[in-house]
């Protein structure tokens, strides 16, 4: 599947500090949904250097600015196995991680508090507090069982742990190191694969500051995982 060059029209946040932002749909069915704006998932890392609480302030408006409703996304617990895989000591991972995530947690709560939203903190979430939705756990316990099976599906989520492990700033990790890291992957492919129907939506855009490699490797499968039609990709940037 081809992915287009063009960018959609800017949408800027109305509040002077933060940046107006440029959205980059994958393709054009992304770029119909991010149209359509009905929901959007909003993806922050803290493995991610571009990620602060400055940045997801801008992201959160933004959001809120463009779509219907937005629900923010942190990783679960598998994070820590990202930051074990870069060389940290389990206990150091966790504190570090937790630490990450309470930053990011408070300034995507702060925003949405700013922008009108009802009980906000009901609108950001990790993906182990999800794991008390059926769409969601349902629906990874079937991938992590075709990645067993696959070849070219455990190869991507073995790159996106290989990309998160240099993002947390550790050496080189080993190969075994990485086959432990792969679960950050495996927890949230399937918000890249059916956010529509974990978040209740006929239509769910995920949305990342930057391009996501395992997003292109499921593009290029096509319908390999039987994507949910109305989920859509799209990267966010920061205009000059």
């Amino acid at each position: 599947m081809n992915l287009p060059n063009a960018d959609v029209s800017a949408v800027c946040i109305p509040a002077s500090p933060p940046p107006p932002l440029r959205a980059q749909p994958y393709t054009e069915h992304c770029r119909r949904l991010f149209d359509i704006a009905e929901h959007a998932v909003i993806g922050l890392s803290p493995f991610n250097g571009g990620v602060n609480p400055h940045t997801v302030q801008g992201l959160v408006a933004w959001g809120v600015g463009h779509f219907r409703r937005i629900d923010v996304l942190l990783p679960g617990y598998e994070a820590a196995h990202t930051l074990v895989a870069a060389g940290a000591r389990p206990l150091d991972a966790v504190r570090r991680l937790r630490h990450a995530l309470n930053a990011l947690r408070n300034a995507a709560t702060r925003q949405l508090q700013e922008c009108g939203i009802d009980r906000p903190e009901q609108r950001v979430h990790t993906w182990t507090r999800l794991q008390d939705r059926a769409a969601y756990l349902d629906l990874r316990r079937e991938l992590e069982r075709r990645s067993r099976l696959e070849p070219w599906l455990h190869q991507a989520c073995e790159s996106a742990a290989r990309n998160a492990v240099a993002g947390s700033g550790g050496a080189v990790a080993s190969d075994s190191a990485v086959q432990y890291a792969v679960q950050y992957a495996l927890a949230e492919l399937p918000f890249l694969v059916d956010s529509p129907s974990i978040f209740g939506a006929a239509s769910s855009v995920f949305v990342y500051p930057r391009p996501i490699p395992l997003v292109h490797a499921l593009l290029e499968r096509d319908d390999a995982l039987l994507r949910h039609r109305g989920q859509g990709y799209v990267s966010v940037r920061r205009l000059p």
